[in-house]
């Protein structure tokens, strides 16, 4: 189900990209194209408080009158005045005159890229490694039996939440000292599935900072950063 939800984005996400870029790709056959100027730039402010800028262009319509707009997309960059752009006109006159950025669409392919193909890829790698990680160390290492702590819950930017940490501690009875260790990022709340009171961690015998969290009683959805 997981995974099917994923694929389901994905294909709403393609779609979206793909009609979006036939309708800009549209225009540029069917619209005239004509050269105008940055004459002025208007700043305006985002939800956030920062700074976009929409160029004021002046072209040359089909009537032969120099005129002006200002661009319905704006940008967190300045545009120089006297620079040259692109404009493009209905073949009847009729409506805006359009202005299309083609950095906005190749940052916005790029994006796609990464998301689509990339991303999984590297989720992959990450996934490969914490694998072998966990082998060797459940292997050659250490086992200490940990006493469940917390679960935190990890904010990110406006407070969304980004994921969650299981933390852990082991009591040293040969140095009586206390030892703390956290799993890597979990994309579930896993509190409700911790039924146990310990959980278990493998660590390398000569450097106890280098750990892995056993998570294999989590559901496998669950146990994926």
């Amino acid at each position: 189900m997981h995974q099917l939800k994923r694929w389901i984005f994905v294909i709403i996400l393609l779609g979206l990209f793909f009609w979006v870029l036939y309708s800009q790709i549209f225009f540029l056959f069917t619209y005239d194209k004509v050269e105008g100027t940055v004459i002025d730039v208007i700043e305006s402010r985002d939800d956030d408080g920062g700074i976009l800028y929409a160029p004021r262009i002046s072209y040359k319509n089909k009537q032969g009158e120099i005129t002006s707009f200002v661009t319905s997309s704006r940008t967190s960059w300045k545009h120089k005045i006297g620079a040259q752009k692109n404009v493009y006109l209905h073949p009847d006159g009729k409506g805006r005159p359009k202005y299309m950025h083609f950095g906005l669409w190749i940052t916005a392919a790029c994006l796609l890229f990464f998301v689509l193909l990339v991303l999984p890829i590297w989720t992959k790698i990450i996934d490969y490694f914490r694998t072998k990680k966990f082998e060797k160390l459940k292997l050659y290492g250490n086992r200490l039996e940990t006493d469940f702590v917390n679960v935190e819950r990890v904010l990110g930017s406006k407070s969304n939440i980004r994921g969650y940490i299981i933390h852990v501690q082991y009591y040293d009875d040969d140095s009586q000292t206390i030892q703390t260790f956290k799993s890597h990022l979990l994309q579930f709340d896993p509190t409700d599935l911790i039924t146990q009171e310990k959980i278990t961690v493998y660590t390398d015998k000569g450097n106890t900072f280098r750990y892995v969290m056993d998570l294999s009683f989590l559901p496998k959805h669950v146990n994926r950063e």
